[in-house]
Formats: structure tokens, C-alpha cells, sequence
């Protein structure tokens, strides 16, 4: 289980920075805690370790936001625990890591981590980097009668980051607007890259011979000019 959420203030850590994000992540061992010096950082600065999860809720429950702790999908097999992107140390599924070089995993493929996610806004404001993004939902609706597929219609809504509910946070990479986290549809939020997409929404229902599903799927694109 993981979970993020953000600090009333900044609290100092012991890196000598100041921690205003946190993450847990519980074991069976016990619960890890990372800290993260800023508010969109994919990694963290620093960790701490509890026995349990009613220490770690003791000691930071009255620190977090009214936001209070979003849940996080739990990190894949052989990723770093403390990214907000599926995120692993290069060479280490074959057994010969490669310590410092990272790749991601992006459509379903582990992909080298980018320098730079969008070289044309390098060393812009990051405010003006998540501008050029837009969250695009498009929701299909499927009927059916007696098991047969007998019409489908869909719509597309186009929103800023800053107008999408289902949009959590930023992530960011040196100061490179790197993806969202969006609230998929279970409930968790999962970190979306620019290009992919995300099921924030779906129902079905069943009524005798005819049976109705609804799917909202977010794709995060770069339309090249600045939302206003």
C-alpha cells in the first residue's frame, strides 16, 4: 500500500532540506516514509523507517493538508519504491545493474529515463510547462442486447491540468514537467505520461436481455500553446 500527501509547512529533514511531500509505503516489515523537498519531485530526498503504521500515522497525521493521504497504485516488481512513475535501476531485471541510470515505463515499454521530458519548453517556468498540457477525456458508451455489441457513441471534453478534478499532481524531473497523477478509476492515482491514458471511470449495468457500459479514458496531451 502506498500513499501520498502534502505538508501544512515545510518541515527540516535531516539532508538539511525541507520536506513538504511525503509518501508511505507499508511492508510486511513494517512502513517507510520518503520525503520529498518538492511538491512535484519524482523521487524522494530522504526515508524513514517505522515498525508500524499507527507510529507513522501518529507522527505525521497532523502535519498533512486537508487533502489528507491519496492513494497511490503500489509500485511493479522491481521498481523504486519511492517514484511516482514506474521507475527502475537499468540492467537490473538481467542481474547487472547499472547504479545511476534509470528507465520508465512508458505504453508498455521500459524506455531510457529522458534527460528532459519536452526540450522545446527547457528552462521554462514549470507553471508555464504544465500549461502547454491538457487532460483529454473521452467517454464511450456500449449497449447491448442479448450478449450482441448494438451501438456505441462517444464524446471528448478537453481540460486544463488545473480544471480536471480527477488530476492529483505534477511530476517533475530537474525541473522538466515530466507527467500527472490522475485518479484512475479504482480509486488510486497513477502516474500518466504525456501520450498515454488512464480509465478514470467506469460502470456497467444489466437489465434482463440489454446490458449498457460507460468508460471515461484521460489521455494527457501537449497541445503547443499555453492554456490561459
Amino acid at each position: 500500500m502506498r500513499k501520498f500527501a502534502y505538508l501544512k509547512e515545510p518541515l527540516k529533514h535531516d539532508g538539511g532540506g525541507d520536506t513538504v511531500k511525503i509518501m508511505l509505503y507499508k511492508t510486511e516489515d513494517g512502513a517507510y516514509l520518503f520525503e520529498y523537498d518538492g511538491r512535484n519531485d519524482l523521487q524522494c530526498t530522504c526515508d524513514l523507517f517505522y515498525d508500524s503504521l499507527d507510529d507513522l500515522y501518529e507522527e505525521w497525521d497532523g502535519r498533512i493538508d486537508e487533502r489528507g493521504w491519496i492513494a497511490i497504485e503500489d509500485p511493479q516488481t522491481g521498481c523504486q519504491h519511492d517514484a511516482f512513475l514506474p521507475l527502475r535501476v537499468k540492467g537490473r531485471e538481467t542481474g547487472k545493474p547499472e547504479h545511476g541510470k534509470f528507465e520508465m515505463l512508458k505504453s508498455g515499454e521500459w524506455i531510457d529515463l529522458p534527460e528532459h521530458f519536452n526540450k522545446e519548453l527547457e528552462g521554462r517556468p514549470l507553471e508555464e510547462q504544465a500549461g502547454h498540457y491538457r487532460i483529454r477525456i473521452k467517454t464511450t458508451i456500449d449497449k447491448y442486447s442479448y450478449g450482441e455489441h448494438t451501438s456505441s457513441r462517444s464524446r471528448e471534453e478537453t481540460y486544463g491540468l488545473k480544471d480536471c478534478s480527477d488530476v492529483k499532481g505534477l511530476i517533475v524531473k530537474d525541473g522538466s514537467f515530466a507527467g500527472v497523477l490522475i485518479r484512475s478509476w479504482h480509486g488510486e492515482a497513477r502516474a500518466c505520461l504525456p501520450g498515454e491514458c488512464v480509465t478514470v471511470y467506469y460502470a456497467s449495468d444489466d437489465d434482463g436481455p440489454g446490458s449498457a457500459s460507460r468508460e471515461d479514458v484521460a489521455c494527457l496531451v501537449c497541445t503547443g500553446s499555453e492554456e490561459e
